[in-house]
Order: structure tokens, then C-alpha cells, then sequence
């Protein structure tokens, strides 16, 4: 017997600023022979740049859910939604750089950019920016739009069977352009998605203490705006020259994933899955053909992920009373990826894994927590399988970041009915992060340590 057609709703809008502004970073490079180091003449041998970027996003949804219940329980629910989202970015650079015309090699930047050099004349200030050739600013505009349905049917309370449909629009615009001639773009990316994205599952559940889902979704994954612009940036950890691209596609990825889960207690499982994915056209960061090391962006053809989860949570208080309010978490992911080429590319591995993917990922989580008080902490630990970061062109070998685990640690305490102090800890163990190209190191770094206390209200 039906009892009713209850309509629930919730909604949701946000809006969001950021900002970041470069006031005066540098850039030396000199060429060193023997005892003699002379800074490098022209743009090639110094730079300054100042600039600044800012992003508005703002957001709306709203989504209804219709649930139909007999007597005893709830077998069907209907739902259906609609999002809009936003996002405009506008960056602005200039670059400036001294040119040495006293005809003598300087050996220290700090000695040679003096004031008396430039007012002789010696050493000239000139705008890089000013370059038509170079474009240093641009605009990016991303509209999504998109639509969706889901039904939920439940013939028998042991199975459970979903379908949906998302209909989604999606326009991404950057304008490349000299700060001399704003309105004359010098380069013009776009990219126009219109998606139909369906989804199915299955959830078999036989008892309390079983389930079993299997589900098929279609997702998409996009560019960001830099990466479709050509406006050259130094990447901060590699030091190379990167620059977008203009002709980038969107990426459409299939997923297929089966999970079996078993519950030991409300709050304790164990879970065994796997899940196969399938991207067509993915985003991978390149080498350009050339003698100069610089990065880039381009679709690859076609790629796969195939790959195997487990996952358990697992409270301590089984082995001693003291210990009944910890908690231990962990998963681990190994996965076999591979990536289809186009014809055109000029990339040296014909066989490889998609850039970034690495072939195992391994999450452990200690929690404590004390209601009673109002506190919380979490160490977590993470570490990845060694994975591309630097796919090699014209016979140079690909790069490859070797392992390094990070230790961050959380602890959050209440402090009134709204209010929350946290103190967050990243990186504790602070490894060095070393990438071979054949064996060889070729970079090595530390990420740093990063503390923080946060002061969180929610009314």
C-alpha cells in the first residue's frame, strides 16, 4: 500500500575568490668554465617576472527526491537535479630583463645590475613582454551546465537496482594575448563537450553482514586553463619551461568496478574489488620535439586501467580495553595501465603506462577518537609505486618519480557547540623525492614540511 508521495529537496549555491600574485621572482642562469662563471647575456641568462592571477567560481544546484514506501520499508526512489558551475580566470604577467652592453662579461648579477650601470647605460632594462612574439597574459571562461535523473527500484529488500542519466553541456574558452593588444588575441583555445553520461548498478545484499555492487558509469575529466594556453611558466619542482596547449580535447572515461564487501560489526569491514576504466583521448604532460627541455600537453589516443582494491577498517578494542578508541584504516590499489599512441606522436616508449599512473597505491589511517571530550587525531601514511612524470620524445627515456612516503598527521578538538581548532602536520618524515631517466638521477628534491592551525565554524 502506498502511503504517500513525499518530495525531499536540498540545494546548494557557493561562490569562491582566489588570488595569487608572483611580486618579483628571478631567474639567473650562468655559464660556468673552470674557475670563470659569467652570467648568461640577454633573456636567456636573466629574468624578471611579476604577475598575478585571480579565479571567481560560483556554483548552483538543486536536486528532488521522490521516495515510494509501502508499510514496511522504502522500494523505489526517484531523483532528479539540475547544476550550473562557473569559472573565469584572468592571469597577467610582464617580464623584464637586463641586457649587458659594456662588452665585459658580468660575473655576479648583484654586482652588475648597480645603479650606476643602468644609469651609464651599461646595462639596459628591457620589456620581454613587449616581444609580439611573446604573449605573457590570458582570460579563461568554463560553463558547465547539466541535467540528470536517477531511479532506484528495490523488487526485494536483498537487491537493489540503479540507472541514471546526466546530460551536460560544457564550454571552456582561453584567449591568449600581449598586454600591448588585449583585444587581439594571439591564440584562441575552446573546447565544446556535449555528453550524454549514463550509469547502472547492481546491489546484492543477502544479509547484514554481506554486499555485493557492480556499476558501469561514464565521467569526464578536463583541462585546466593554463594547460590549454601557450603562455610559458617554470615549474616550481622541475624547473622546466612549461607552456599549453591550444588543440587539447576533453577526456571521456568508462568505468566498470565490482566490489564485494563484509561487515564484521556496524563500523567494521573488510572489501575486495576490481574495476576496469577505459579513457578516450586522456591529457598526458609531454617533452616538445627539440633540443629544448620544454613541457607541454597533448591527447593521447586511447588508454586502460585495469586493477585490483582492498580496503578494511578494523577497531583496536578486540585486543585490550585501553585500546577501544582506536581505530585502524588501510587500502591499497595495484593497477596495470596502459596507453594506446596516435600515429603522429614522436614519443620514445611505443608500449607504457598513462603518464602519472602509478602501479600501486597504499593508504594506512590510525585513528583515536574521544566524544566525550571532543577529540580527534589521525596519522595517515601514503605511499605510491614509482610512475611517469616525464614522457621522453625522440629517443630520450622516459622520467620516472621513485617512490616516497608522506606522513601527515590531524588532530581536531571541539571547542564550543560551532566551533573547531585543528592542527594539521604534512610531510612529517620529509623524504628526499628523487626521478631517473635510465637509472640516473636526474632530479632530487624535498617537498617540505607544512603545519597549520585551522579555526573552523559551522552554524
Amino acid at each position: 500500500r502506498v502511503t504517500g508521495f513525499p518530495v525531499l529537496v536540498d540545494w546548494r549555491t557557493g561562490w569562491a575568490d582566489a588570488s595569487r600574485y608572483s611580486p618579483d621572482r628571478r631567474e639567473l642562469v650562468y655559464n660556468v668554465d673552470g674557475a670563470n662563471q659569467n652570467l648568461l647575456d640577454g633573456s636567456s641568462g636573466n629574468r624578471r617576472s611579476y604577475g598575478e592571477l585571480t579565479d571567481k567560481t560560483e556554483e548552483r544546484a538543486i536536486n528532488l527526491a521522490i521516495p515510494i514506501s509501502s508499510s514496511n520499508r522504502e522500494y523505489a526512489r526517484f531523483k532528479v537535479g539540475a547544476l550550473q558551475f562557473e569559472k573565469k580566470r584572468n592571469s597577467e604577467m610582464t617580464r623584464l630583463y637586463f641586457e649587458n652592453q659594456t662588452g665585459q662579461p658580468i660575473k655576479d648579477a648583484t654586482a652588475g645590475f648597480t645603479q650606476e650601470n643602468i644609469k651609464s647605460g651599461g646595462v639596459v632594462l628591457k620589456n620581454l613582454s613587449a616581444d609580439p612574439s611573446q604573449a605573457d597574459n590570458y582570460t579563461g571562461d568554463q560553463k558547465i551546465e547539466a541535467q540528470y535523473a536517477m531511479v532506484e527500484v528495490s523488487p526485494w529488500e536483498q537487491i537493489s537496482l540503479q540507472a541514471g542519466l546526466r546530460w551536460e553541456t560544457s564550454d571552456q574558452l582561453v584567449n591568449t594575448f600581449n598586454y600591448t593588444t588585449p583585444s587581439t588575441p594571439s591564440s584562441v583555445s575552446t573546447i565544446n563537450m556535449r555528453d550524454t553520461l549514463p550509469s547502472y548498478g547492481i546491489v546484492w545484499k543477502p544479509n547484514d553482514k554481506i554486499r555485493s555492487r557492480i556499476a558501469y558509469s561514464e565521467t569526464l575529466a578536463r583541462p585546466d586553463f593554463r594547460e590549454m594556453s601557450p603562455v610559458g611558466f617554470t615549474d616550481d619542482e622541475t624547473g622546466y619551461t612549461v607552456v599549453g596547449n591550444a588543440f587539447l580535447k576533453g577526456t571521456v572515461i568508462k568505468n566498470i568496478d565490482h566490489r564485494w564487501e563484509y561487515y564484521f560489526t556496524s563500523d567494521e569491514y573488510a572489501s575486495i574489488g576490481v574495476f576496469y576504466k577505459k579513457f578516450q583521448d586522456p591529457i598526458e604532460a609531454i617533452f616538445k620535439g627539440g633540443a629544448n627541455r620544454i613541457q607541454t600537453f597533448a591527447n593521447a589516443k586511447s588508454a586502460t586501467n585495469v586493477g585490483i582494491e582492498l580496503e578494511g577498517r578494523m577497531g583496536l578494542r578486540h585486543m585490550a580495553r585501553f585500546l577501544r578508541r582506536w581505530t585502524v584504516l588501510s587500502n591499497v590499489s595495484f593497477i596495470d595501465s596502459e596507453i594506446e599512441l596516435g600515429t603522429q606522436d614522436v614519443q620514445t616508449s611505443a608500449t607504457r603506462p598513462l603518464q602519472g599512473q602509478s602501479p600501486y597505491v597504499l593508504n594506512m589511517q590510525i585513528q583515536y577518537d574521544h566524544p566525550t571530550f571532543g577529540f580527534s587525531s589521525t596519522l595517515l601514511y601514503n605511499i605510491i609505486g614509482k610512475r611517469i612524470t616525464e614522457v621522453g620524445v625522440n629517443d630520450s627515456p622516459d622520467i620516472f618519480e621513485q617512490p616516497a612516503g608522506q606522513l601527515d598527521f590531524v588532530a581536531t578538538q571541539i571547542l564550543k557547540k560551532n566551533w573547531t581548532v585543528s592542527l594539521r602536520a604534512r610531510n612529517l618524515l620529509n623524504p628526499e623525492v628523487e626521478s631517473t631517466q635510465s637509472e640516473e638521477i636526474v632530479r632530487s628534491y624535498k617537498r617540505g614540511r607544512v603545519f597549520g592551525l585551522v579555526l573552523g565554524a559551522v552554524f
